[in-house]
C-alpha cells in the first residue's frame, strides 16, 4: 500500500501544480485577500497588517502539501512536518509575502524560509523520491541564483502564473535538496559535508555580491522602496546580509549537524565493536 501511494504521488503533485496554474493563468481582477503577491501590490507600513493573501493557486498548492502532512502524521510522522507547512503559509499568505514585492530584503527572508526552513523540515514527507545528490545541489544552485537575476526577479513580481511556478521549482527543488542531503549523509558524510559547504560559498558570494554592489540591482522597485524610508541600495544592502550572515549561518548549523552526527555514528561503532 505505501508503494502504491508513493507512485500515486508524483501524479498528484502534478495534477494540483497544474490546476494552480490554471487558476493564476485566469484572466480576472483579484484585489484583497484574492491577490497574488505581486509588485502591482506594493505594501507600505500602514497597510502591513491588512497584506493577507489568498491567492487561490497558491491556497490551493499549500492545502493539497497539508492534506500530504496530515495523514503522514497520522502514521505517527514527525510534528516538524507541521512546522514546515507553517513556515510556508507564514512565506506565502502573511504580509511578509506583500512585503517580499516592496522590499528585496523582505523578499530575502520569504527566500531563505522557502528555500532552507521549510524545506528540512518538510524532508521527512513520504513519496519524495531521494535522487543523486551533486546533480541535485548544481540544480538547487541554479535555482537560487536565476531566482535573482534582474529579469526574472520581475517576471516573477509582475505575472501571477510566473510567481507560482518560481515557488514550486524552488520548493520543490529546495526539499529533494535538503532530502538527498540528510540521506547520503548517513552513508558519506564527508560527501555529503563537501556539497554543503560549497552551497554556503556560493551563496555567500551572492549574499557578499548583493552587499557591496554599488548599484541597485532592482531599480523598479524604487517607488515601492520609498514607501519604507529607503533607497534601493539600502534595501538591496539589508537582502546581502540576510543571505550572506543569517542564510550563511544556517547552512553552517546544518553542517555543524552532520558533522556532530557523524561523530555520534562513529562512537557508536566504536563501541559496538
Amino acid at each position: 500500500m505505501k508503494d502504491v501511494d508513493a507512485a500515486r504521488a508524483p501524479v498528484g503533485i502534478a495534477t494540483v501544480v497544474a490546476a494552480s496554474l490554471l487558476l493564476a493563468l485566469l484572466p480576472w481582477e483579484r484585489h484583497g485577500l484574492l491577490a497574488s503577491c505581486l509588485g502591482t501590490h506594493p505594501l507600505g507600513p500602514e497597510q502591513l497588517w491588512a497584506g493577507w493573501n489568498l491567492a487561490p493557486e497558491t491556497l490551493l498548492l499549500v492545502v493539497a502539501l497539508g492534506v500530504v502532512v496530515q495523514r503522514r502524521m497520522r502514521a505517527g510522522g514527525p510534528w516538524l512536518l507541521a512546522v514546515g507547512l507553517l513556515l510556508m503559509g507564514i512565506a506565502l499568505f502573511s504580509p511578509l509575502c506583500r512585503l517580499a514585492a516592496t522590499l528585496v530584503s523582505a523578499h530575502m527572508l520569504q527566500f531563505m524560509m522557502l528555500c532552507i526552513a521549510a524545506p528540512i523540515l518538510l524532508t521527512p514527507l513520504a513519496g519524495i523520491a531521494r535522487l543523486p545528490l551533486v546533480p541535485l545541489a548544481v540544480i538547487y544552485a541554479g535555482v537560487i541564483w536565476f531566482w535573482h537575476l534582474p529579469p526574472v526577479y520581475a517576471a516573477i513580481l509582475d505575472h501571477a502564473a510566473v510567481h507560482l511556478v518560481a515557488v514550486v521549482v524552488l520548493l520543490g527543488t529546495s526539499v529533494l535538496f535538503w532530502r538527498s542531503l540528510f540521506g547520503v549523509a548517513r552513508e558519506r558524510p564527508l560527501a555529503a559535508l563537501v556539497v554543503l559547504l560549497l552551497t554556503l560559498c556560493h551563496t555567500g558570494i551572492l549574499g557578499a555580491w548583493l552587499t557591496f554592489s554599488v548599484r541597485p540591482w532592482y531599480p523598479f522597485l524604487d517607488d515601492a522602496v520609498a514607501l519604507w524610508g529607503l533607497s534601493l541600495l539600502e534595501d538591496q544592502q539589508l537582502a546581502g546580509l540576510l543571505m550572506w550572515v543569517v542564510g550563511g549561518t544556517a547552512y553552517l548549523l546544518a553542517a555543524v549537524h552532520l558533522c556532530t552526527r557523524a561523530l555520534r555514528r562513529g562512537l557508536q561503532a566504536g563501541m559496538a565493536g
